[in-house]
Formats: structure tokens, sequence, C-alpha cells
């Protein structure tokens, strides 16, 4: 009897261990299994998370390397230019720069957000094209390409120069020394790669000043400012304060940034995560801001934009602004006001307003055009009526509304035109300008609807 409880008890006991083994040996299995689960989706993420990086590394590469191919050929049509004699061959350079100017412009736009704050890179291409143009339809109107335009021809074509070899040492850098992966991780990639081609900007300051019937011409944009010619300084400290209200902040965070002492001269604020704020030292205007905010998704369509926009130049003291075209870019939508006086919307006295399209915060803010031209106006009731200017269009287009406008030209400050909209071949939409005092047809444009916005060309 003994003999068969022992045997009993034996197997029970033999049993148990049996039955603990296997139940461990399953809850090991389960811990291994979620273990490799999470191992598996953390690889995955990883993998995903660097085949974005990956994505915009070779997106900027790609841009950096075509705004370098692009000056480079800017540099060698302008040299090819001062030699050239021939009619035919200076209208071919002229089509070749304005192609090139114009894909060098969209390859900085496809660099990181700041870089479309280079200023005196756009502008320079901006004047190659419209400065060939200029020399081209000279030409073909039998007039002699005067020593001093060749002259400005060469000293364009070794700025070109100064630009290629500048973006060709920062293409060095980016492209074989990591430094794209590093601040795409730390997630200060504009910020950084703007300072480095702020360098370039630097030495862009002996380039000729470029006198001609085009839109970019000097002696337009570097006129002093009518709004500032009677204003009196403002302290630093009130300059701040404005500075503080417009993004809602006191003045105890801002920082004393760099002041300008050029055409316009500001007092200049910084805010944390690279902001930058510059107010007028006369009259305390508030003329330029960018601020950088974490991106997000897109919650916010541009009509509320818009709002956002409207709001804010009301709060910093800008008033009668009627919104014209806007573009988006990295998920910031930049609309641009123009003045309205009375019935006719003043295109001389622009704004540009950038609001981030994840928050609805204003983030970017251009006033200097308008401080640049506005003053009070006494314009004069039209010579002739938008039927007779309507007359002078071509019979190719067909109106679709109308309004006074006053537009900016080379050969006057400023011009009072009535503003056609218009439909051409293709249902393209046309912009004329007559002159209401002459019937002059001044400008044409056709207006390009995108998904990131509505340009002109």
């Amino acid at each position: 009897m003994r003999e068969y409880c022992d045997k009993f008890l034996e197997k029970n006991i033999i049993g148990d261990i049996f039955m603990k083994k296997r139940v461990l040996i399953r809850i090991t299995s389960f811990y291994v299994a979620l273990i490799l689960v999470g191992i598996g989706t953390y690889v995955s993420v990883k993998t995903e998370s660097e085949k974005y990086k990956q994505q915009i590394k070779y997106s900027y590469e790609s841009a950096l390397e075509t705004l370098s191919v692009n000056i480079g050929n800017i540099e060698d049509a302008l040299k090819k230019s001062v030699y050239s004699s021939g009619t035919g061959q200076l209208a071919s350079l002229s089509v070749l720069l304005s192609t090139k100017a114009a894909a060098a412009k969209s390859a900085i736009a496809s660099l990181p957000a700041n870089s479309g704050e280079l200023t005196s890179i756009n502008k320079f291409l901006s004047q190659v094209g419209e400065y060939s143009l200029h020399l081209s339809k000279k030409a073909a109107a039998g007039e002699q390409i005067q020593s001093e335009e060749r002259e400005n021809l060469l000293k364009l074509s070794q700025t070109a120069g100064k630009i290629h070899s500048g973006i060709n040492d920062i293409y060095t850098i980016y492209s074989s020394g990591g430094a794209w992966d590093e601040q795409i991780d730390s997630q200060n990639t504009s910020s950084q790669f703007y300072d480095d081609v702020q360098q370039i900007e630097h030495a862009l300051t002996d380039y000729p000043t470029l006198i001609y019937d085009g839109p970019f011409s000097d002696h337009i944009s570097d006129k002093k400012s009518r709004l500032l010619e009677q204003s009196e300084y403002v302290e630093p400290e009130f300059a701040k304060q404005i500075a503080a209200d417009a993004i809602g902040k006191n003045p105890s965070d801002l920082a004393d940034g760099s002041d300008s002492q050029g055409e316009i001269e500001t007092y200049g604020f910084n805010e944390a995560n690279d902001g930058f704020i510059a107010v007028t030292k006369k009259g305390g205007y508030l003329i330029y801001m960018r601020r950088v905010l974490p991106k997000g998704d897109t919650n916010f369509s541009f009509e509320q934009a818009e709002k956002k926009a409207e709001e804010f130049l009301e709060k910093v003291g800008y008033k009668n602004m009627q919104s014209n075209y806007y573009f988006i870019n990295e998920g910031v939508c930049v609309i641009n006001f123009a003045f309205v006086n009375g019935s006719t919307v003043c295109y001389t006295d622009l704004i540009k307003v950038g609001v981030d399209l994840s928050s609805g915060t204003v983030v970017f803010f251009d006033a200097k055009q308008y401080i640049k031209n506005h003053t009070d106006r006494n314009i004069l009731t039209p010579k002739y009526s938008p039927e007779q200017a309507r007359e002078v269009l071509s019979e190719n287009l067909s109106v679709k509304s109308q309004k006074l406008a006053l537009i900016p030209t080379a050969s006057k400050e400023q011009v009072h035109c009535f503003e056609f909209t218009c439909t051409g071949f293709n249902n393209d939409e046309v912009l004329v300008y007559i002159n209401t005092a002459t019937l002059k047809e001044e400008q044409i444009f056709i207006l390009l609807k995108t998904d990131g916005g509505i340009l002109t060309k």
C-alpha cells in the first residue's frame, strides 16, 4: 500500500513539474514573441524614418546641384553676351539667360524655407533675365550696344562666378560631410543652411546698378521711402514693444538683434528658435518678421489663412489692404496684399504675409515695398472711360472683370491704369493694364493657377 502511495505521489509531482514547465515555456514564448514584435516595429519605424530623411536629403542635394549648374550656365552665357555682336545671337542668349535664371530661382525655392529670403541672389537672377532682354530688344531695334552696357554684362558674369563658386563650396560640404543628416536630426536644417548661404549674399555688394526699362530696375527699388521721410525716430524700447505686441509676447521675451543701417534703418530683435523681427527706426513700423515653428499637418485652408493674415495686418496698423495672389511652400501660405486708395488698388504698396497652415500663426511678414512707396495720393479721375480702354485690348481676349490699379513702371514711378482680367486662348487668364490717361498698354501678365497658389508670368 505504501509502495502504491509513493508511486502515486511521485507521478503527481512529476506531472506538476511538467505542467509548470509547459506554462513557463508558454509565458516565455509569449514574451519572446512580444519582444520580437517590438523589435520589428522599431526596425520598421526606424527604416521609414531613415527613408524619409534620405528623401529630404536627396531633394535638397538635387536642388543645390540644379542651382549650381544653372548659375554656371548663366556665368557662361553672360561672358558670351559680352562678345556677341549679332542681334540673333544676343536674342538667343537672352532667352537662355531668362530660362536659366528662372530655373535657378525655382531651385532656391526648393531648398530649406529660409533660403527663399535670399534677396540679393534672387534680385541678381531677376536682373540678369530682364537686363539681357532689354539689350536684346535694343539690338533688334537697330540700336548699338554701348561699351558701358557690355561692361555691365561682364560685371554680372563676374558676380555669377562668385555665386557659382560659393554654391559649389556649400554643395561640397553638404553632400560629403553628412551636414544634412546632422541638421535634419537636430531639426535645424533651414536656419543653418540659410546662415551658410548668407555668406554668399554678403559678398554681393559690387555688381552694377542697372538702369533699364524693366520691373526690377534699381532706380525703382532703391528710391528713398516716402512714408519715412516725414517720420520721427523712435527709441529702441518703443520698437521692442511693437515687435513683442506683433507676436503676442512680452518685450522681455525678445533679445536685441542686428540693427540695419541700410536704405531703411531698422532695429532688430531675436526670438527663441531663430525668429527675427525688424522695426523701422523712423516711425516705428513693423517691416519684417520671420518665425520658425515646428512643422505639422495642414489644418487651415487658404480662406482661413487669408483671414488670419488680414487680422494680423489690422493688428500691426496696416489698414485698407486687399489680398491678391498667393503661393504655398513647405506648409506656409504667403499672401500678397496691396493698399486700396478709394477704388484704386495700389500694386506699388505691397505687403507679404505668410501663415503657417498647421497652426494658423503668422510666421512671415515683409512690408518693405509698402514702406518704400506708400504716401498720401491724389489720384486723378481717368481721362478715358473703361469702354474706350476695352477697345485697345486684343481681339483675342474676352474681358471677365475690370478695376482701377496703380502699377509701378520703369519710366514713371507709378501709372494709373484700368486692370482687365481676361480669358485668352486655351482658357488662359490674362491681366492687361491700360493707362487711364493715354490708353497705352502698360503691362500684360498671364496668371498661373496651381495647387500651390496663384502667380503671374
